[in-house]
C-alpha cells in the first residue's frame, strides 16, 4: 500500500507538472503566433533570447559561486561519525552524499537565480547597446548615458553578487555550525582553521564588494535631495563625497585585515569591521548633516549658486525646455474689425465644443444602440473643402457592458467590432444648438468629403475581449431598419486556431475551454487578441523606458480608420534634473508615434525624435522595428499632433524653470502656475465663490487652437497653455506657451512673457467678470429654471496680434433629455468688454462692429422651422403699434408666457416667444431716443437665442 500510494502521488505530480509545462508552452505559442501575424516576430525572439541568455549566464555564475562555497564545506561533513557505520566507509559515504546534495543545491540556486534575473534582461541589453547623450554631468564629468544605461546595470550586478556572498556565507556557516566546526561557547567563538579560512575569504570578498558599493553611492549623489535643489549640493560635494571616498579606502583595508585574520588574528578583523561601521555611521551620516546645517544654511545662496545652476540647466535639458526662448509680448488694446480679417482661420476654428460636454451629445445622437459607445472625443484637424478646420472626432465602439446578453458567444464571436465614427467641426453649431455632424450615422455619410469606406473597428480603446472570427461565424455588423446585418472578417489580423492543437493551446491561454468545444470554431477560424490599445502596445513592445499616452486618437485616412498613439521615452536617472511627481520621472521625450490599423490591427512605429539617445538604443536592441517619421504616409503624417500629456508635463516644469538665473531661482522671485478657470455646472451660482454647488476654479488643461504666427506661413495647429503668477492675490496673466504640430514646424515651442509693469487680465479674472456681468447673470438665472442645467465650457485664451480675446461657450442641458445644447458664446476683449452672442461672430460683432467676412457656413444660430400654418394657440402676437406703455405690458406678457413654455418643456413655443420679445424690444428701441439701429446697453446680450434654450 505505501508503494502504491507513492506511485499514485508520483503520477499526479507528473501529470500536474506536464499540465503546467504545456500551459506555459501554449502561452508562448500563442504569443509567438501573435507576433508572427503582426510581422514583428523579431521582437518576440529578441525578448526570448535575451531572457534565456540572461538567465543562463547569470544563473550559472550565481549557481557556480554558491556550489563552490558549499563544496568547500564537504570536509566538515566528512568529519562526522554516525553510529553503526564502520569507520573506513564513513568518509566515503558522507562525501558521496554531500557532493550529490551540494550539486543539487547548486543547481537549484542556479535555476532560481536565473529565473529572477531573466526579467532584468533590458537592464543588461541597454547597458550593452547604450547610446551616448553627448552631455556630461557637472560633478564627475561622465556622459549621461553612464547614469541612464550603465549605472542600473552596475547596481544590478552589485546587488546580485552581494546576495551571492550573503547566501554563500550563511549556507557555509550553517554547515560549519551543524558539524561543530563553528561554535559559540562561553561567550567566545571557536572556529576550525579551515572554516576560518573559508569564512574570512568570503568576508574579505564582500568587503571589497562594499568598496565598489561606495563608489556607486558616490555616483548616486547626483540624485541627492539634501541640498536646496535636486542633485548634489555643497554638502554632498564637500562632505558626503570625500566621506564616501574614505569609506572605499576603509573597506579595502578591512578586506585586507579579514585576509590577515586567516592566521588567527581575529582582533584585526574586529578592528577593520568596527572602523568601517563607525566611519559609516559617524562620518557618512552625521558629518554631511553638520556641514549642511552649520556651513551651508547660513550662506546658502553663496554656497549653492553653482549647484542651482546645474539643476536648472539639467532640468531644462531633460524636459526639452532649453530650446524655448522666452520672448516679450507687449500687450495692446487696438483691434478693429478690419484687423480681424487676416485671422479668419483662427476665428473659424475656435473650439466651442468642449469634449467633456460634447460626449453626451455624441452618445445620444450617434450612439444609435445601447451597446455602442464613444470614448473620449479627440481634437484634430482636416482639410475640408479647401479650408483648414479643427474637428472633434470619436469612434463608435462596442460597449461590452451593455450587450443584450453577456454570453460567451455574444462577447467573443458575435459582437466583435465597432462601426464607424462621428466627426463635428469644433466651432459650428447645428440644429437646436447640437453639434453639426460632418460624419454621422451607420452609413457614415459625410457632407464635406471625409469618407469612410472601411468603418469596422476591431481594435480600439475599449475593445477589450478577444474575438474569434472565421468563415463559419456570423458577426453582427450593424443595425438596419429591415433587420441586423452580419459580416465575416476578411482582414489580415488573427492567429490561426482551426486545428485541434491550436484550439487547445488558445483555450489554455484564454483560460476558457469554449474555443476548444465550440462548433463554430473550425477550419479557417482565427483569434484576435490584445485588441485594446492599452493592452496591445505594452504587450507588443515592453521596455522600461517606454511610456504610452493614455489618449490615442482616431484618424480617418484614405477611407480607413487608424489610431495614432504617442509613446514617451522616460527615465528617472538624468543627473541633476528635478523629478516630476508622476513616478519620479526626470527625463521625457515624445520619441515615438505609433499607428494602429483599426481593422487589421497592424502596428507601425515611427521615430519622432531621432536625436533622443533612448530611442536610438531601442533601435539597436530591436533592429528593423522603428521607422523614421518621414516613412509615415503623408496623409497620416498631417494628423500628427503635439501630445497633451507631454506638453502638460513641460508646462508644469516650466512654471518654475523659466527662471534661469540662480539668484532669481533661489529667491523664487517670479514663480508661475497654470492659469485657473471655471468649467462645468453646479446647482448654485455657476463659477461663484460661494453658494451650494458652486464650481471651484481648476487648472486649465492645454488646448489645441489654430493660430497665425509672425514669420510662420499659414495657420498653425498648436497646443497652448497660459500661466499666472504664484503667490499673488490677483490672477493676472504672466505668460503663454505654445507647441507646434504641423509639418516642419512640428515640435517647436515658443513662450511669450507679458511686461511686468502692465496688467493683463488672467482667465480666472475674466471668469469673475463674466459672473458679474448683468447680461450673463440674466441668462444663467433664466436658463436654470424649469429643471435645466447650465454648463460653462473651457475658457479659451486667443492671442490676436498683441491683443487677447477670451472665448467661453455656454451650454444648457434639459433634465428631460440630458442632451447638451450650445446656446451662447461669451467673448471678453482684454478684460474690458464682454459680449454674449448666439454665435462667435455675433459676439465679435457686438464688440468690433460688422465683421469683414460673411458668416461662416454652419456657424449660424438654430432657427425655428418656417411654417405657413395658422398660429397655434398661445403663439406670440406681432409687436403692438401702441405707445411705449402698451409695448412694455406686451413684453411682460410675452416674457411670462415664455417662462411658462420653458417650465412645461415646450421649447418650440419658448423659442417663438423669445423671438417675438426680441422683435418687440427692437421696436421699442427704435421709438426711444436711442440712435437708430442700436439697442439699449445690455439688451442685445441679454436676449436669448432665437433657436430657444433647450
Amino acid at each position: 500500500m505505501p508503494g502504491r500510494r507513492a506511485l499514485i502521488w508520483g503520477f499526479v505530480l507528473l501529470v500536474g507538472a506536464a499540465y503546467l509545462a504545456f500551459r506555459h508552452f501554449a502561452t508562448a505559442y500563442v504569443h509567438w503566433a501573435w507576433f508572427h501575424n503582426l510581422g514583428l516576430a523579431e521582437i518576440f525572439w529578441r525578448s526570448i533570447s535575451a531572457q534565456v541568455e540572461t538567465a543562463v549566464v547569470g544563473g550559472l555564475l550565481f549557481g557556480a559561486f554558491f556550489y563552490i562555497n558549499l563544496r568547500v564545506t564537504i570536509p566538515a561533513v566528512r568529519s562526522l561519525r554516525p553510529e553503526g557505520v564502520p569507520a573506513p566507509y564513513t568518509g566515503w559515504l558522507q562525501a558521496h552524499a554531500a557532493r550529490r546534495a551540494v550539486a543539487w543545491i547548486g543547481l537549484a540556486a542556479a535555476v532560481l537565480a536565473g529565473w529572477a534575473l531573466s526579467s532584468q534582461w533590458p537592464t543588461l541589453w541597454f547597458f550593452h547597446d547604450a547610446v551616448p547623450f553627448a552631455v556630461t554631468d557637472p560633478l564627475f564629468h561622465r556622459d549621461v548615458a553612464d547614469y541612464v544605461f550603465r549605472l542600473p546595470a552596475y547596481e544590478l550586478v552589485y546587488g546580485t553578487v552581494g546576495v551571492a556572498f550573503w547566501l554563500s556565507g550563511l549556507a557555509a556557516g550553517a554547515v560549519y555550525f551543524a558539524t561543530g566546526w563553528l561554535n559559540f561557547i562561553d561567550g567566545r567563538f571557536s572556529v576550525h582553521p579551515r572554516a576560518r579560512v573559508h569564512l574570512s575569504l568570503l568576508l574579505a570578498g564582500y568587503l571589497l564588494l562594499k568598496a565598489v558599493g561606495y563608489r556607486l553611492a558616490a555616483w548616486n549623489l547626483v540624485y541627492s535631495h539634501r541640498g536646496f535643489t535636486f542633485g548634489a549640493g555643497f554638502a554632498d560635494v564637500h562632505a558626503a563625497l570625500p566621506i564616501l571616498r574614505l569609506l572605499m579606502v576603509v573597506a579595502v583595508i578591512a578586506a585586507v585585515l579579514a585576509v590577515l585574520a586567516v592566521a588567527g588574528r581575529r582582533r584585526l578583523l574586529w578592528w577593520g569591521l568596527g572602523g568601517l561601521v563607525g566611519c559609516s555611521l559617524l562620518l557618512g551620516t552625521v558629518y554631511p548633516a553638520i556641514v549642511e546645517d552649520l556651513v551651508v544654511r547660513p550662506s546658502q545662496l553663496q554656497r549653492e549658486t553653482p549647484y542651482i545652476g546645474y539643476n536648472i540647466a539639467a532640468t531644462r535639458a531633460a524636459f526639452s525646455l532649453d530650446g524655448i526662448a522666452l520672448q516679450p509680448f507687449p500687450v495692446a488694446q487696438d483691434l478693429t474689425a478690419q484687423d480681424l480679417q487676416p485671422f479668419q482661420d483662427t476665428f473659424r476654428n475656435i473650439r466651442l465644443w468642449d469634449w467633456q460636454i460634447a460626449s453626451p451629445a455624441f452618445q445620444q445622437l450617434q450612439g444609435l444602440r445601447a451597446y455602442y459607445a464613444f470614448a473620449k472625443m479627440n481634437v484634430d484637424r482636416y482639410q475640408v473643402q479647401g479650408q483648414y478646420r479643427q474637428v472633434l472626432i470619436g469612434a463608435r465602439e462596442i460597449d461590452y457592458t451593455n450587450l443584450p446578453a453577456s454570453s460567451w458567444v455574444n462577447v467573443h464571436t458575435k459582437y466583435t467590432h465597432g462601426y464607424g465614427a462621428a466627426v463635428v467641426p469644433a466651432s459650428d453649431i447645428g440644429p437646436e444648438g447640437t453639434p453639426l455632424f460632418w460624419v454621422k450615422d451607420i452609413t457614415n455619410t459625410s457632407s464635406v468629403g471625409i469618407n469612410i469606406t472601411q468603418p469596422r473597428i476591431y481594435f480600439g480603446q475599449n475593445t477589450n475581449p478577444y474575438a474569434i472570427v472565421g468563415p463559419k461565424i456570423d458577426e453582427f455588423d450593424h443595425p438596419q431598419e429591415q433587420g441586423d446585418t452580419y459580416n465575416h472578417y476578411d482582414g489580415s489580423a488573427g492567429i490561426p486556431i482551426g486545428g485541434a492543437f491550436q484550439r487547445l493551446a488558445f483555450s489554455l491561454w484564454a483560460g476558457n475551454y469554449n474555443p476548444l468545444f465550440s462548433s463554430s470554431v473550425g477550419p479557417g477560424a482565427r483569434a484576435l487578441i490584445y485588441r485594446s490599445l492599452g493592452a496591445r502596445l505594452p504587450n507588443l513592445l515592453h521596455s522600461p523606458f517606454l511610456t504610452y499616452d493614455a489618449d490615442p486618437y482616431l484618424v480617418i485616412s484614405g477611407g480607413r480608420l487608424f489610431w495614432i498613439e504617442d509613446a514617451y521615452t522616460t527615465s528617472a536617472a538624468y543627473p541633476y534634473s528635478t523629478p516630476v511627481q508622476a513616478g519620479g520621472v526626470n527625463y521625457m521625450r515624445n520619441a515615438v508615434k505609433i499607428v494602429v490599423d483599426a481593422y487589421n490591427g497592424t502596428v507601425s512605429y515611427y521615430v519622432a525624435d531621432p536625436n533622443d539617445p533612448i530611442i536610438r538604443a531601442e533601435e539597436r536592441i530591436f533592429p528593423g522595428v522603428f521607422q523614421p517619421l518621414s516613412n509615415m504616409p503623408p496623409d497620416l503624417r498631417s494628423h500628427v499632433r503635439y501630445p497633451q500629456d507631454f506638453f502638460a508635463t513641460q508646462a508644469q516644469v516650466y512654471t518654475r524653470y523659466h527662471m534661469t538665473d540662480p539668484g532669481i531661482f533661489y529667491n523664487n522671485e517670479d514663480p508661475w502656475r497654470i492659469a485657473n478657470e471655471i468649467v462645468g455646472s453646479g446647482s448654485g451660482v455657476v463659477g461663484g465663490a460661494t453658494g451650494s454647488g458652486a464650481v471651484p476654479p481648476q487648472p486649465m488643461p492645454p488646448y489645441y487652437v489654430i493660430l497665425q504666427f509672425p514669420g510662420v506661413p499659414g495657420p498653425q495647429f498648436v497646443l497652448m497653455e497660459t500661466f499666472t503668477p504664484t503667490g499673488q492675490s490677483r490672477d493676472n496673466m504672466a505668460a503663454w506657451m505654445a507647441a507646434f504640430s504641423d509639418g516642419t514646424q512640428y515640435g517647436k515651442m515658443v513662450a511669450y512673457e507679458f511686461p511686468k509693469e502692465e496688467t493683463v487680465v488672467g482667465p480666472l479674472q475674466v471668469e469673475t467678470q463674466i459672473n458679474q456681468d448683468s447680461s450673463v447673470a440674466q441668462i444663467l438665472t433664466l436658463w436654470s429654471q424649469g429643471g435645466s442645467e447650465v454648463s460653462r465650457g473651457n475658457l479659451l485664451v486667443i492671442p490676436i496680434r498683441n491683443n487677447f480675446l477670451y472665448v467661453e461657450p455656454l451650454y444648457q442641458t434639459a433634465s428631460s433629455t440630458n442632451l447638451p445644447a450650445l446656446r451662447r458664446v461669451i467673448v471678453d476683449y482684454g478684460g474690458q468688454q464682454i459680449a454674449v452672442g448666439d454665435t462667435l461672430d455675433a459676439a465679435l460683432a457686438q464688440i468690433f462692429g460688422p465683421l469683414p467676412w460673411a458668416p461662416t457656413a454652419g456657424n449660424t444660430p438654430a432657427q425655428p422651422p418656417a411654417s405657413t400654418s395658422p398660429p397655434r394657440a398661445g403663439s406670440p402676437a406681432p409687436p403692438s403699434s401702441g405707445g411705449l406703455p402698451a409695448q412694455v405690458g406686451q413684453a411682460q406678457a410675452i416674457y411670462a408666457k415664455a417662462l411658462a413654455d420653458l417650465k412645461a418643456g415646450d421649447f418650440t413655443g419658448y423659442a417663438q416667444q423669445i423671438q417675438a420679445l426680441g422683435q418687440l424690444l427692437q421696436s421699442m428701441g427704435a421709438q426711444s431716443t436711442t440712435p437708430a439701429g442700436a439697442a439699449p446697453a445690455g439688451v442685445a446680450a441679454a436676449v436669448p437665442a432665437k433657436g430657444g434654450a433647450g
